[in-house]
């Protein structure tokens, strides 16, 4: 018998089978800036295409799980708040 440790969620002791699930790599490219202004620039403009992309996912969502919809609509309210925007 092999004994596996690793990082529990809860605790006890689980007996059972294994799957081994090979996680994907990520290429995440180094964009260090050392301005400010730039790397505000650029979180700007990251969130403002995530809000035209979530406000995309509820238009469509709409018609098939208005629920999902509505998840996405509260996600882009959070994300466009002006109480979460400090510019410097």
């Amino acid at each position: 018998m092999q004994t596996f440790t690793g990082i529990p969620v809860s605790r006890g002791t689980a007996i059972g089978t294994i799957r081994f699930i090979h996680t994907a790599s990520f290429d995440v490219p180094e964009n260090r800036s050392y301005e400010p202004a730039s790397e505000e620039q650029r979180f700007f403009a990251a969130r403002d295409a995530l809000i035209h992309q979530f406000q995309e996912y509820a238009e469509v969502l709409q018609k098939s799980d208005r629920e999902a919809a509505m998840i996405f609509r509260s996600y882009v309210m959070v994300l466009a708040d002006e109480e979460f925007e400090i510019r410097y």
